[in-house]
């Protein structure tokens, strides 16, 4: 089983992001962040596991998260990246917007907690490092036309988002879904 190590976002900020998701879709025609997921963070590297270790695994993140507080994080600009990579045997276009996530203190301290776990596990995603975290507007079926008028678009507009953190989820890596598999809420 392959899995995305993920923060979702709070109700308020994933319906800015989905009217932003919306815009984009219609102007472009890509519609991969509306159908495929739910807007995020991700804070850890994709993992693939074995029925037999899911007990061990689900009992790791648990223990890894134990002690975490809720904290926020901060999204205000544009990122228009024209060379993203997929996974290991990913299929993507190169193209995508994303909302830029200021680091801070406790997203890195969590994406490390989650490290100590991934480390031991085999992945079909590695993180870029150093860690860049950000929130998908498009990816995947974006084409470079949809990409130059979504960057317009985009450039007209003004973000600046606060997101509340507190939880984990390993989310399932389908055919053509995603799906939470499991979630960790912090203390």
């Amino acid at each position: 089983m392959r899995f995305s190590v993920v923060c979702y976002l709070d109700s308020d900020s994933t319906n800015t992001i989905r009217s932003i998701q919306k815009k984009l879709g219609e102007l472009t025609g890509a519609r991969a962040s509306l159908d495929l997921w739910r807007p995020h963070i991700t804070v850890g590297d994709g993992i693939e596991i074995d029925d037999r270790e899911l007990v061990a695994v689900r009992s790791a993140f648990e223990n890894s998260i134990k002690n975490t507080n809720s904290f926020y994080i901060s999204m205000y600009d544009i990122l228009k990246i024209d060379f993203r990579e997929g996974g290991v045997g990913g299929t993507t276009t190169p193209y995508g917007p994303y909302l830029d996530v200021v680091r801070n203190d406790d997203l890195l301290g969590l994406v490390e907690k989650t490290s100590e776990v991934s480390r031991q596990l085999n992945k079909w995603y590695f993180m870029p490092s150093p860690y860049h975290p950000h929130c998908a507007l498009a990816f995947k079926d974006l084409n470079e036309e949809g990409f130059i008028k979504g960057a317009r678009y985009l450039d007209d507009q003004t973000f600046n988002i606060k997101a509340k953190i507190d939880h984990i989820a390993l989310v399932e890596m389908l055919p053509n879904e995603t799906r939470e598999f499991c979630r960790f809420n912090f203390a």
